[in-house]
């Protein structure tokens, strides 16, 4: 890889990398106490070329990469075995597929984000061997067919999962349910089908949950908030998401009831949800009109649907404890 033609940009780090100086106090450069590098951070630094020019073996203490916001092409290198636990190649200009070998490759990788290429073929199932993922997005690549289930059962520790913008298909896996630290879902924008699964309400951390404009049908599930249950007492906190403060299901093609607006739980869901859009489905009923100061929704978008009776029209900026 290398800067530009034109130079580097008037603001990139690689203006300080002068043979004459120490390595480690290049800009963008970490090293640990033995001098050897340990994170290498370039966004926007104006790098073009290949991943495959990039010779990983002369970092062997090298943990963090983050080459972000460059116009790195060509495809991810799938033989070349790295220490990095934090992989940051979102917004180039890579293509192909994510190798099926990366796991081997980067079994300890903790961070990966290789959102807005152009990467293409399906999420591959061997990347359930990076036991110790974090955080994982390729949201804005091309990526087609299912979400494999087993990212979710061997990922304990995942608590950010974003894949928007694909055109992945088929539905979401009940075995999400496994990742119990989950906090941010972006699932939009792709041609998901099928019901939302009744065991996305065991993900009690979570915070984000933005489905919208995908196939999905159905009702919203028992354990996510029913109509029935709320008319005749709270659903059980233990299956309920008590931490969600966006919740968008909009343009989709969901149906049933939507519960009582100036109930102390919203779907079930905690005082703090800040953000909700269930426009755009087929949902019917009465939606009553709130005057519970408890809420502290902030955004309500219901447009759309089969709806009679009033609107929730009291808000707070923070619920009152």
């Amino acid at each position: 890889m290398s800067a530009a033609n034109d130079g580097d940009p008037p603001s990139s780090p690689m203006l300080s990398w002068l043979p004459a100086k120490p390595t480690c106090s290049w800009s963008g450069i970490r090293c640990n106490a033995a001098g050897r590098v340990t994170e290498i951070s370039l966004p926007g630094a104006g790098l073009n070329g290949t991943l495959g020019t990039f010779n990983f073996t002369t970092f062997p203490a090298l943990t963090k990469l983050d080459l972000c916001s460059n116009n790195i092409t060509g495809t991810i290198p799938a033989n070349v075995v790295t220490n990095l636990t934090y992989l940051d190649l979102s917004q180039n200009s890579l293509s192909g597929e994510i190798p099926d070998a990366l796991p081997a490759t980067m079994r300890g990788i903790k961070y990966l984000n290789l959102s807005w290429n152009g990467l293409d073929g399906p999420i591959p199932r061997s990347l359930s061997g990076m036991r110790e993922m974090r955080s994982f997005d390729v949201s804005g690549n091309k990526l087609t067919r299912a979400i494999p289930p087993g990212l979710f059962m061997n990922w304990p520790e995942i608590t950010l999962f974003h894949a928007r913008d694909n055109p992945l298909s088929g539905s979401i896996p009940p075995e999400i349910s496994n990742a119990t630290k989950l906090q941010s879902l972006y699932l939009c924008l792709n041609s998901l089908s099928g019901q939302i699964p009744v065991e996305i309400g065991r993900l009690t951390n979570l915070q984000y949950l933005i489905l919208a404009r995908n196939f999905l049908s159905g009702s919203i599930p028992h354990s996510v908030g029913n109509m029935s249950r709320l008319l005749e007492g709270e659903v059980p906190t233990a299956i309920s998401l008590q931490s969600l403060q966006f919740l968008d299901l909009g343009n989709n093609r969901l149906s049933g009831m939507i519960p009582y607006l100036g109930m102390r739980k919203l779907l079930g869901i905690s005082l703090d949800l800040l953000y909700m859009d269930l426009s755009s489905n087929a949902f019917s009923g009465i939606v009553q009109t709130s005057t519970n100061s408890n809420l502290s929704l902030q955004f309500v978008d219901l447009a759309n649907n089969n709806l009679m009776g009033g609107f929730p029209l009291h808000y707070t900026t923070a619920p009152n404890r």
